[in-house]
């Protein structure tokens, strides 16, 4: 027979060491002076081309493929080419083009003879280009019509324009066009007074 043991137990504790100093930040928490000092040692142990791979690599993982591209794009790519895709992210307006108003359009039209058929022959070649700048047609002629005033008489012989609607036509027309242009933001048709003898 063999005798009992009688065995104590005892719980071991573990010593929790407790950190002294500031507690440690991510790296993305991190200042730009930290980040920098961080990353030193594998920038100089490092060539770029790894690095470069490396971070396309990541970007790829984390599901941001457009900014893996440009990673790899600014290792194959030129500088001249590369100086000029920054440019173009800088100042996107230098590359978009500016559509014509209704009124510059027709009045493009009005000042180099356009007929309709010309018209849209230089909006379809615009267009073509990707660039639609212009405009429809029958906007055009709207503006047009716009342009004449309401009670012309027309015959086989002549034309009638009471003189009175021609001055109130053309004065109209004005007040528009300058508070369009915001020149005279402020005038506005019903404050406008009509002078005539």
């Amino acid at each position: 027979m063999l005798p009992e043991l009688s065995v104590k137990s005892s719980t071991i504790t573990p010593k929790v060491r407790q950190n002294k100093g500031r507690p440690k930040k991510s790296f993305e928490g991190s200042s730009q002076r930290t980040k920098r000092r961080i990353i030193k040692p594998m920038l100089t142990n490092t060539s770029p081309e790894l690095l470069c791979s490396v971070t396309q690599n990541s970007l790829t993982k984390s599901g941001k493929r457009t900014a893996a591209q440009v990673v790899g794009l600014a290792l194959t790519t030129s500088a001249r080419i590369f100086k000029r895709m920054k440019q173009i992210h800088d100042n996107p307006s230098c590359c978009t083009a500016k559509p014509y108003s209704s009124e510059e359009a027709t009045a493009l039209s009005i000042d180099t003879d356009l007929g309709k058929e010309d018209y849209i022959y230089l909006q379809k070649g615009a267009k073509s280009r990707g660039v639609n700048i212009y405009p429809p047609y029958n906007v055009i002629a709207k503006i047009k019509k716009q342009c004449y005033p309401s009670k012309i008489k027309i015959t086989e012989t002549e034309v009638q324009i009471p003189v009175q609607d021609i001055l109130n036509h053309t004065i109209e027309r004005l007040a528009y066009v300058l508070c369009n242009k915001m020149y005279f933001s402020y005038i506005t048709t019903t404050q406008v007074t009509y002078l005539s003898k």
